[in-house]
């Protein structure tokens, strides 16, 4: 069995409520092998804990999946249209767990980049949101030398554009408004 394996195992037979220590005596893996596992299982979104005294508390996070096949198709056919009739070299919409709802990836992008970037954004959010004094952040635009992220934010999800060097934002951000509207309608109901 892998070392993943044997983690997620022992949080699933505890109900995802051990501590780093009792983890570590569950799975027989040494202390330094669990935290590198469970960073990335935090990182993916895969895992959280929740800090009580000096002991952290690791649990499984469940994603918060598409809840049928209509509606993942559904929300597959509006990102591919976006990425055919602009200037994307892809988008995603993912949750805050870093579950990948519906892609259309750039060659460079894979999934689990994906998650973790999600991740990344959303906590890059809340912790700018909480040092500058604005409640909420609804977008972030970061510019590379080849290519844009913007992500738009909505509730328990972010949406992710990937833009070529070339590409105009103020349409993305048109479009994204009324994006948005229809994703939450087929996530929603």
């Amino acid at each position: 069995m892998s070392y993943e394996a044997k983690i997620v195992e022992a949080l699933r037979k505890s109900d995802g409520k051990l501590s780093t220590i009792e983890l570590a005596r569950e799975t027989g893996l040494p202390k330094t092998t669990l935290i590198k596992y469970l960073t990335s299982f935090k990182m993916s979104g895969k895992a959280d804990f929740e800090d009580v005294g000096v002991s952290r508390i690791w649990r499984l996070v469940t994603p918060t999946k598409v809840k049928s096949f209509v509606k993942k198709k559904e929300l597959d056919k509006m990102l591919k249209k976006l990425v055919e009739d602009t200037n994307l070299s892809g988008c995603a919409v993912v949750d805050r767990e870093g579950f990948v709802l519906s892609a259309f990836l750039p060659y460079n992008v894979t999934q689990e980049k994906l998650g973790y970037l999600a991740n990344l954004l959303f906590e890059v959010n809340e912790k700018i949101a909480m040092f500058s004094g604005i409640q909420y952040l609804h977008r972030t635009i970061f510019e590379g030398s080849e290519e844009t992220i913007f992500s738009r934010y909505s509730g328990n999800y972010v949406f992710i554009a990937f833009l070529k060097h070339n590409a105009m934002l103020w349409p993305l951000r048109q479009e994204t408004e009324s994006l948005i509207k229809r994703i939450n309608g087929v996530l929603i109901t």
